[in-house]
């Protein structure tokens, strides 16, 4: 058909003049252009998308999924055996309805379909079987962008291209497949046994239920324990051990047993679980509801709301009723919530108060929040831990806070966050390698290249911002035993522009959720003074501990050898240190990553004060100030100031000669 092959400008005209939010791909590749803000400046007026295509007449074409579009994306991959899933799935369904199809330039398929709001639960993700999941926080490229193989992207017909632009609804038969394959998708495998299993992440709140029910119904603690201690061994995969069971029967039984004129659902326990994360149990009733990721939005308190309930005749789906974004603020929400529970869970108003217990859930949640941590003794506190940082060829990884490392595109950040990956396995640390830019094979070519094999390092695709993402990696890094952190980049994992103060402000809530130590890889903002703060905000420079900012020499022609320094913008735990060097040498084969010295290269030289300058020098030997001055091609008198202010780090010799005060005071000392 004629958009197929159309120039890319005109079809990217096309996509705007129907009102699709779109933006600029790299050209034969599937990232946004470098410097770009991704899916984050999807539009679709006409003046900005002509801008776009003017400057980059052969950029391809990305759409921007979910809500902002009002489309999502069943991606079928031929590399994974997508095709095959695919034909499976059509197999006793005379077609998807209503489905615009495009073939991928990688020879796999796109079926696109109608987004609304109801459809909040339908996340990127990777279903089992080579099929993927875009929706709201992902994006797709768009025909005719072409394929990083030189095949284009095409609209299957006409017809599907008119589908895309006035999309349809997806079959109710497709989306109860797409969300049991992500139930399945998450239930670890089990050896054989009949009925459905309790896969881990699940078995403390299942358990939690049914002992609810049981007490509610007089059964004490010794009943409870070995009930409990049946169905652990049973349905549990895998399952609890002893003593956490026998701790679950001792919390419930707690409680007294219902009275015989009480209402099933007084019982209620609220915890409180993390940072923005509490639970409601509801024993008598087996039900429970949870609410995570809560944040401040327009002076409302909205967090992601999940209710599940056990009782027979509901109507969810694997005990899950709802769910979806909540404003804990607004009586109005609440009351509409209380009213689709009631629906969902398939209860009686009179057996169950739902629009009673999702207030006085509210109600828990906002004391709690207003009430915060309680204070505490420092005195109580333990003392930081004697490994809190470990040197990497002199770059400090603090494994309890946040550090950026931050610079313009190309300046081998995410090389150098890979090395100090690697080097960190050799401490003995499991490092989580989360990742929004790439894809899993390209990290693993170059852990290999750098490395020699590219085991040790865990590796975890992101497609949501970190607030959304935050509670898998939470799990996953528990699951991993993980020690350290490496997010790359911020930039793709911010939920707002990045330089807003209120996008770092829950990004780094997000990672507060997370507990560990990490390295966070960032951009530089335009400007003068774009090389002194991460994205040019005070509110990221000023919420890690410390800041890096890398710089790369100009490459010339095809120097299969480049250097980066990393000059310490800011440290809180300690006094700045001095720039550190890598030389990086690509060999087809191999990559080689090796520490060396800053005042060597004169691009960055020139960057260092003249005390680390000095010292360079001396450690060569001592010299005479006006030796110093012709070597370092200043005034006398400016060695003699610097001399004067940094007694601790020089001293004058018996002949007049200057040296450094400690033989090893190089450029690691601080100064």
């Amino acid at each position: 058909m004629r958009l197929n092959e159309l120039p890319l400008a005109q079809a990217a005209e096309f996509y705007a003049s129907h009102g699709i939010p779109i933006f600029p791909l790299a050209p034969r590749s599937k990232q946004p252009l470098k410097g770009s803000r991704g899916f984050y400046s999807a539009t679709a007026d006409l003046a900005q998308v002509r801008r776009w295509w003017s400057e980059h007449p052969e950029a391809n074409i990305g759409v921007a999924l979910g809500e902002p579009s009002g489309r999502w994306l069943l991606d079928a991959d031929a590399a994974h055996g997508g095709l095959e899933t695919l034909a499976a799935l059509l197999n006793g369904h005379a077609d998807l309805d209503g489905a615009a199809w495009a073939n991928s330039g990688g020879g796999g398929k796109h079926a696109y379909f109608l987004w609304t709001p109801e459809l909040t639960w339908l996340r990127c993700g990777a279903l089992p079987g080579g099929v993927d999941i875009k929706a709201t926080g992902g994006y797709a490229v768009l025909p005719p962008s072409v394929h990083p193989s030189g095949r284009r992207y095409e609209w299957a017909s006409a017809e599907d291209l008119e589908r895309f632009v006035n999309p349809r609804p997806a079959p109710a038969w497709l989306l109860a497949w797409i969300f049991e394959r992500r139930k399945v998708r998450e239930m670890p495998p089990h050896d054989g046994g009949a009925g459905r299993k309790i896969p881990r992440g699940r078995r403390n709140v299942e358990l939690t239920s049914i002992a609810g029910v049981l007490r509610a119904r007089g059964a004490g603690e010794a009943e409870l324990r070995d009930l409990l201690a049946r169905i652990n061994e049973t349905l549990c995969d895998p399952p609890l051990r002893t003593d956490e069971v026998a701790r679950i029967a001792h919390s419930v039984a707690r409680y007294a047993p219902r009275e015989e004129n009480e209402r099933p659902d007084a019982r209620r326990i609220f915890e409180r679980l993390d940072e923005g994360h509490y639970r409601l149990l509801l024993p008598g009733i087996a039900s429970e509801l949870e609410i995570d990721m809560l944040r401040r939005d327009s002076g409302s308190l909205v967090g992601e709301l999940a209710a599940r309930c056990y009782l027979p005749g509901n109507r969810g789906t694997d005990g899950l009723l709802t769910i979806a974004e909540f404003n804990v603020s607004s009586a109005r929400a609440r009351l509409e919530r209380a009213k689709l529970l009631a629906s969902r869970a398939n209860t009686k108003a009179g057996d169950v108060d739902w629009p009673g217990i999702i207030e006085d859930f509210c109600a828990r949640i906002l004391a709690a929040e207003r009430e915060g941590e309680p204070a505490i003794d420092l005195g109580d506190v333990d003392p930081p831990r004697k490994d809190a940082m470990i040197l990497i060829d002199g770059f400090p990884i603090l494994k309890q806070h946040p550090v950026i490392l931050f610079g313009d595109g190309g300046a081998c950040k995410s090389l150098l966050a890979l090395y100090f990956a690697w080097r960190l396995t050799q401490h003995g640390e499991t490092v989580l390698y989360a990742d929004w830019e790439l894809e899993a094979p390209e990290h693993r070519e170059r852990l290999e290249k750098i490395a020699g094999d590219a085991r040790g390092v865990k590796y975890a695709r992101c497609l949501l911002p970190l607030r959304e993402e935050a509670e898998r990696l939470r799990r996953m890094a528990r699951e991993l035993g993980a020690t350290y952190l490496i997010c790359d980049s911020v930039a793709l994992g911010c939920d707002g522009p990045p330089e807003a103060a209120e996008t770092a402000m829950r990004y780094f809530q997000a990672l507060r959720r997370l507990g560990l130590g990490c390295l966070l890889i960032a951009h530089v903002a335009k400007g003068e003074d774009g090389d002194k703060k991460p994205f040019g905000s005070a509110f990221w420079h000023n919420s890690a501990r410390a800041t890096w900012f890398a710089k790369r020499t100009e490459q010339v022609g095809d120097e299969k050898v480049v250097h980066v320094a990393l000059f310490n913008r800011k440290s809180n735990l300690g006094a700045l240190r001095p720039p550190l060097a890598f030389e990086i040498r690509f060999e087809p084969d191999r990559t080689i990553i090796r520490r060396t010295d800053a005042a060597d290269i004169g691009e960055f030289a020139e960057k260092m004060t003249l005390a680390q300058r000095m010292a360079h020098v001396l450690r060569r030997g001592a010299m005479s100030v006006q030796e110093l001055a012709e070597q370092l091609e200043v005034e006398p008198n400016a060695i003699r100031a610097e001399m004067s202010r940094r007694k601790g780090i020089f001293t004058r010799l018996s002949d007049n000669r200057v040296a450094l005060a400690a033989r090893d005071g190089g450029t690691d000392a601080t100064y």
